[in-house]
């Protein structure tokens, strides 16, 4: 089962790339009728919204989707905890791929440690921990009474995680644009606590759901 999200987790990561794409494409068709989406929006607004909804929204709704067709329906996710678990592995997949798309540009193994080495502790941890975020609200959305006895899948709990992770992680990736283009590395320190506190809210978050399966288990 793990190996069988994972694998889905790394096509995941093209279908996210095919998405990006198309809504690049279809953005030129606009802009080729004469109808251009950034009339509407405010300047400030613009990066914000397409960090979001060209890239992380995208990322996360996909990594979920994973789990949802190919692990949810199994006899063997019975655990609320499971939800947590299957969504990290996913997310790793992902980033897997992602680093070893971005490895192929670099020929220099230094360079290529270097880079490998930040995205293990930006990217990598990023796409573990707002899939994790999924995780949790998807658990709550299937073990949403305080026992391991699944129940029909509630909607709004799981766009409510997809929503809260998105944002969270458009915002890891805008501290690293402006932290890239502007050389200022107060945003690199906002990287660093907003991993921190992620981490430390998903660790509690994990706890929680193990306290549930546990508690169940020792009534049994």
């Amino acid at each position: 089962m793990i190996m069988k999200v994972f694998l889905w987790g790394m096509m995941a990561t093209l279908g996210a790339a095919l998405c990006i794409i198309g809504i690049t494409r279809l953005y030129g068709l606009f802009l080729s009728w004469g109808f251009d989406f950034k009339s509407f929006v405010p300047p400030i607004l613009l990066l914000p919204l397409a960090i979001i909804f060209l890239n992380a929204l995208w990322e996360e709704v996909l990594k979920y989707l994973v789990v949802r067709f190919a692990i949810l329906k199994n006899p063997e996710f019975d655990e609320p905890v499971d939800a947590m678990e299957y969504m990290i592995i996913a997310g790793l997949a992902f980033a897997a791929v992602e680093n070893v798309l971005i490895s192929a540009n670099y020929h220099n193994l230094i360079n290529l440690g270097n880079v490998l080495f930040l995205r293990f502790l930006g990217a990598t941890f990023i796409h573990a921990l707002s899939s994790a975020i999924v995780g949790f609200f998807l658990a709550r959305a299937i073990f949403w009474r305080k026992n391991r006895v699944r129940y029909p899948l509630n909607v709004a709990f799981v766009v409510l995680g997809l929503l809260i992770a998105s944002g969270l992680h458009g915002l890891f990736n805008f501290f690293i644009i402006r932290s890239e283009n502007l050389q200022n590395y107060i945003y690199l320190w906002l990287v660093a606590g907003l991993l921190v506190i992620l981490a430390l809210v998903i660790t509690r978050a994990f706890r929680r759901l193990n306290y549930q399966s546990l508690r169940k288990k020792r009534r049994q």
